[in-house]
């Protein structure tokens, strides 16, 4: 598998050149209602690197993506507090990207950094899985450092922090964080601080995604339904928008991208039946 690379070198991140693996729950193996508890997921470590992990939602309309970077603002850089945080805007710079979200799916685009992770969520419909994971396959394949676009998000961002310095509880906040950790990564406001947000360059954040924004320092977890993993499975094999494979509660299909992902680009290394899986413990 080809290494991955960043905007800084002479491709994108290739984010996306992973193993799909699409496992689904054993729903019909599963006791009565009353004695359920919570559903716990299948959890896989793709050929990358990155951690999957893989709930079903029999019948539900709606498909999730949640993306979780391990490092957050614990490791901005001394005196740039705030550049894990523009580094999360910077994924989706455009508001029609978030309003296609909400308006036109019915959904939610969200970006959250906090001192340990970015945690990029999306939640929209299930026919529209190609869009969703196109989107989230371009902010990080593809991220935009044009030093126009970096000042513009800067500005915005130093905007809404100062708009909101003033709020008792931010200011408490600070002052206890401050207190208790001082010069420590969480005696820093995750979200920055004006002053610190202006020494943040572009290539801060170049070395930032180039740093953190990689497979092996990611976790995917996708929560859906059948016929949507049949189908986004036939979609990357052949590039098909009907459905060629057909899973039963319990089965499991390896999918390999090897160079990335792409419609057509997946190579089919085993679909297995539950009790071939059975026979394999």
């Amino acid at each position: 598998m080809k290494p991955f690379r960043t905007l800084n070198g002479s491709r994108a991140l290739r984010f996306c050149a992973l193993v799909v693996n699409l496992l689904l729950s054993a729903s019909l193996l599963a006791p009565p209602a009353l004695a359920q508890t919570a559903p716990q997921p299948e959890r896989e470590q793709l050929l990358n690197g990155l951690r999957l992990l893989l709930w079903l939602k029999p019948g539900n309309p709606d498909v999730i993506l949640k993306l979780r970077i391990n490092s957050g603002a614990a490791f901005d850089l001394s005196g740039k507090s705030g550049q894990m945080a523009l580094l999360g805007d910077m994924l989706f710079p455009d508001p029609a990207t978030i309003d296609y979200f909400t308006d036109e799916m019915g959904g939610k685009l969200d970006v959250e950094v906090t001192y340990d992770s970015v945690t990029v969520t999306m939640i929209g419909k299930a026919v529209e899985l190609e869009q969703i994971v196109e989107v989230l396959r371009n902010a990080l394949l593809a991220t935009q450092f044009a030093p126009e676009l970096v000042t513009r998000m800067r500005e915005t961002r130093i905007k809404s922090l100062r708009d909101s310095a003033v709020a008792p509880a931010s200011v408490a906040d600070r002052a206890i964080a401050a207190r208790l950790f001082g010069d420590f990564p969480y005696g820093r406001p995750a979200a920055g601080s004006p002053e610190d947000l202006a020494r943040v360059d572009r290539a801060d954040l170049m070395l930032a995604h180039e740093r953190f924004l990689n497979s092996n320092n990611a976790t995917l977890a996708i929560v859906g339904h059948e016929p949507l993993l049949s189908h986004a499975a036939s979609w990357f094999l052949s590039g098909l928008r009907t459905s060629l494979l057909e899973f039963k509660p319990g089965a499991a299909c390896l999918l390999h991208f090897p160079d990335e992902i792409g419609v057509g680009r997946a190579r089919l290394v085993f679909a297995l039946t539950p009790r071939q899986l059975r026979r394999m413990r």
